[in-house]
């Protein structure tokens, strides 16, 4: 065979041009890939925007809760002290009478578990 006739040079021109498809396919695949890797970066970070703000939203509204919920134990609480208060002035005149009486009138008995020794009672 002749030199010519040889299919080497095609061969040779056909692997350079494969050679370079293969290389513009790994630009295409590569530059594919951080487009797709921004673009996921992109809608994370927005989903992440969104995540804080339902958040924060959540977070006023147990706020705004709790502050209600505590406004209404303290006006409870109030209440019942000004109850507790005005019983006390209302019974104090008869439970400073009790005490006066029960300091003031002593009966001297005996206490029913006392157990005195049979020879002292002769």
């Amino acid at each position: 065979m002749k030199v010519h006739q040889t299919p080497l040079p095609h061969l040779i021109d056909a692997e350079k041009h494969a050679v370079d498809i293969i290389a513009e396919a790994r630009r295409r695949r590569l530059a594919l890939l951080k487009k797709a890797k921004h673009a996921a970066s992109k809608e994370l970070q927005e989903l992440h925007k969104e995540r804080e703000e339902i958040l924060a939203e959540l977070s006023e509204k147990v706020h705004v809760a709790t502050d209600m919920l505590r406004i209404r134990v303290e006006r409870n609480t109030e209440d019942k002290i000004a109850d507790l208060a005005e019983r006390v002035a209302k019974n104090r005149e008869q439970v400073i009478n009790m005490i006066m009486k029960l300091a003031v009138d002593i009966k001297p008995e005996v206490h029913r578990n006392l157990e005195l020794p049979k020879s002292r009672m002769r």
